[in-house]
């Protein structure tokens, strides 16, 4: 973790608390960050914590889950099925049974 100290355009001093880790899907390093008022231990032990939350969630595998081509297909059709006619959401519907 790095902290960078920034001043606003009030002129207040914030401090961002970064901190960089590995995507698994991707294998690109990506970072995170949050900003607080206070450049205190207790805060900078908040700031840890939540950081590696952020990394948790953003590298959230789930080894036990298997996702194939059919349900990754179905999931963004329902994920869009407010979004289209009837007609076309139909015929979007036929055209996955048939392949699947």
């Amino acid at each position: 973790m790095w902290i960078e100290e920034r001043t606003t355009k009030a002129g207040d001093i914030r401090y961002r608390y970064s901190e960089r880790y590995t995507c698994p899907y991707t294998g690109k390093n990506k970072r995170v960050s949050v900003t607080y008022n206070s450049n205190s231990r207790q805060v900078q032990k908040i700031a840890q914590a939540e950081l590696l939350n952020k990394i948790k969630l953003a590298t959230n595998t789930n080894g036990n889950e298997t996702i194939t081509l059919n349900d990754v297909i179905t999931r963004f059709l329902d994920s869009k099925r407010d979004f289209r006619k009837p007609s076309t959401q139909y015929s979007m519907d036929n055209k996955l049974y048939l392949h699947f």
